[in-house]
């Protein structure tokens, strides 16, 4: 019990240090978890724990043969008990190696992800949030005309949401003539978009602001997937042909297809493509800003404070809302960067915990083979032929620790990686890397054992 308590103080005080760093992680206000209910709690579970673990030693106390305590082997450790701490050890050890190979995994699949390619360069691009209700009103236009005027912006565009976000999805069905009716992903867009985003056409041509009017509701462009699933073979072959939207007071609209756009990453890589349809219509929440010396830090930072200057002037009751349009593609992926941060974190705990188990073993190790080792050493054994016998008995146990952790990381990994469409070439080097962590670490917890052992004096030994 006192053992548990102890344990139990340090815990809630390292839990107390480390909420900060925790919240963080998380991205999580955890400022209100550290309260007197919890915290009784906390102390009635490491009451819980302690009854129980004291359960077994007290059961084997009152067991103790007498014969074995007047025969003077008292201390002599039970078979049982031995397998139990060695069992545990395995235990710890796979716990680290699972928890490691996973942590890479998800964090390589989240970067990955991030930096796969969107179909446009993100890095000159800034986003700005137009308020509700203002970003119908006039005053949005005047505001995007301002921002446009600024030094160092090369263009502005409005959108119905950020190129990667799905915040507002709208959709439509539509059919070419004599076609089976699809559903279509509709993406309103103002003239200047393609322009903006500096996308060229694959078929045809795209919205072009020297042509079109935002709000003309004739011309559309699709992607490759939408002119597919309309029934046309070549996509190319959707350039000029008509496109029917049945409207909600049962009239059809006729829609022209003027070209065929690139696959832009509207959504994130746990979905597929999915057939789009981007019509003009200007009064729309997201304004897209293209700087023109985008590539250089400095020149985005001044954009953005001069954007945010010019905000109170026509939104006063709003605050403003601007992010590169590189962190609204990784927003995306904001969970498993996050979970993969505390999967790190509960590595490094596990391998904590492990290389305590090991140390703990090598020293028991030590300590029951010293006879062993006083007659090998009698009998000529080396230096080197000492340490590798205890590397022997602790290595024996990283085997079925990594038998036991490896299969199950894979599996997780693979549970994992099925929810995305694109997935990053990762292979087995997540399960390699996290078994030759956990092997350095059990190594380094096992030295200063083998070290004792390898200069353990016979007659020392002997006298003790």
């Amino acid at each position: 019990m006192l053992v548990a308590l102890l344990a139990t103080a340090c815990g809630l005080l390292l839990a107390w240090l480390a909420l900060p760093l925790f919240g963080t992680l998380m991205n999580r206000d955890l400022a209100g978890v550290v309260t007197w209910p919890n915290l009784a709690a906390a102390l009635v579970l490491g009451c819980v724990l302690g009854l129980l673990t004291a359960v077994y030693p007290a059961w084997t106390a009152l067991r103790v043969p007498p014969r074995q305590v007047l025969a003077g082997r008292a201390g002599t450790e039970s078979a049982s008990g031995a397998r139990w701490r060695r069992a545990l050890t395995v235990v710890q050890v796979a716990s680290a190696m699972a928890f490691g190979a996973v942590a890479l995994a998800i964090a390589w699949q989240a970067t990955f992800a991030m930096r796969a390619p969107a179909g446009f360069d993100p890095a000159p691009l800034l986003v700005v949030d137009l308020p509700e209700p203002d970003w119908h009103q006039p005053q949005a236009r005047g505001f995007a005309t301002a921002v446009a005027a600024l030094p160092g912006v090369q263009g502005v565009a409005l959108s119905q949401d950020a190129v990667g976000r799905q915040n507002s999805a709208w959709m439509a069905e539509a059919k070419r003539a004599g076609g089976a009716s699809t559903s279509l992903d509709m993406r309103a867009v103002s003239a200047a978009f393609f322009d903006v985003y500096a996308v060229r056409p694959l078929h045809g041509r795209l919205f072009d602001p020297r042509r079109d009017r935002d709000d003309d509701g004739a011309p559309v462009v699709l992607n490759a997937v939408a002119a597919r699933v309309l029934g046309f073979a070549d996509p190319a072959a959707a350039v000029g042909q008509a496109v029917l939207f049945p409207q909600f007071d049962g009239k059809v609209q006729h829609k022209r297809v003027v070209g065929i756009a690139p696959e832009l990453r509207l959504r994130s890589l746990r979905e597929p493509p999915r057939p789009v349809a981007y019509a003009l219509w200007g009064a729309q929440p997201t304004l897209s800003v293209r700087v023109r010396d985008g590539a250089d830090p400095l020149a985005m930072a001044r954009v953005d404070r001069q954007v945010r200057q010019l905000w109170p002037s026509y939104f006063p009751a709003a605050l403003p809302k601007l992010q590169p349009a590189r962190a609204v593609l990784a927003a995306g992926y904001a969970d498993d960067a996050r979970i993969a941060r505390l999967l790190g974190a509960a590595t490094l705990v596990a391998l904590g915990i492990a290389a305590f188990g090991t140390y703990a073993l090598a020293a028991h190790t030590v300590q029951r083979r010293t006879g062993e080792i006083v007659l090998r050493k009698l009998y000529g054994a080396r230096r080197p032929q000492i340490g590798l016998l205890v590397a022997r008995d602790v290595g024996a146990l990283l085997l079925p620790a990594a038998l036991l952790a490896l299969p199950l990381a894979a599996l997780a990994i693979e549970r994992y990686l099925s929810g995305f469409v694109e997935r990053a070439p990762i292979g087995g080097w997540t399960l390699a890397a996290a078994l030759g962590g956990t092997l350095l670490v059990a190594a380094l917890a096992a030295a200063r054992h083998a070290w004792a052992a390898m200069g353990l004096a016979p007659a020392a030994a002997l006298r003790g």
